[in-house]
């Protein structure tokens, strides 16, 4: 596992995070009630939604397919919580390769001695993916982009609501 890129990932959406709560508090406490504050706030992780998808997609398009064997199926202490890894074994032009996948403790998962498939980086044999981390990879940005458009709404509706303009006494009979 890469420690580095979960790490990295986890700072950039703490970061974001943090910026869309910047962002709607300071258009809630009238600091800068401005619908521009609420789109910047829906913008950021919409764009990095998408970059994360592009990104992905272009890495796939790039990466050959190959076959490997499962060598080992554990479970393991990563990140506060336990998970299963498989370590898979591949073989190109003659040298070996290991590739380590984590997965959930209820996942079902092949034995060892099972094929597996892989993509591997031409340029770089020993990167390896399985096909399903693209939603593992977008799901923060997803859960971010949601966040940002319902605390976008509710910040416009309450703001624009009948009940804030003024009452002038004339309408009251």
């Amino acid at each position: 596992m890469k420690t580095a890129n979960y790490l990295k990932t986890f700072v950039l959406t703490m970061g974001i995070a943090l910026i869309q709560i910047a962002l709607f508090v300071s258009y809630t406490m009238n600091v800068w009630h401005s619908p521009l504050a609420l789109l910047i706030m829906v913008f950021i992780p919409v764009v990095m939604l998408v970059r994360t998808y592009q990104q992905e997609r272009n890495w796939f398009k790039k990466a050959s397919q190959t076959i490997g064997q499962i060598i080992d199926r554990r479970v393991r202490f990563v990140w506060g919580k336990f998970m299963k890894r498989l370590t898979i074994e591949y073989v190109l032009n003659g040298v070996t390769y290991k590739h380590y996948s984590y997965f959930s403790v209820f996942a079902t998962l092949p034995a060892p001695g099972e094929s597996y498939t892989l993509f591997y980086n031409p340029s770089k044999p020993s990167e390896a993916r399985e096909r399903g981390t693209l939603l593992g990879l977008m799901l923060p940005w997803i859960a971010l982009s949601v966040c940002a458009i319902m605390l976008a709404f509710i910040a416009f509706t309450i703001f624009t609501a009948p009940d804030s303009l003024p009452v002038s006494s004339a309408n009251i009979k």
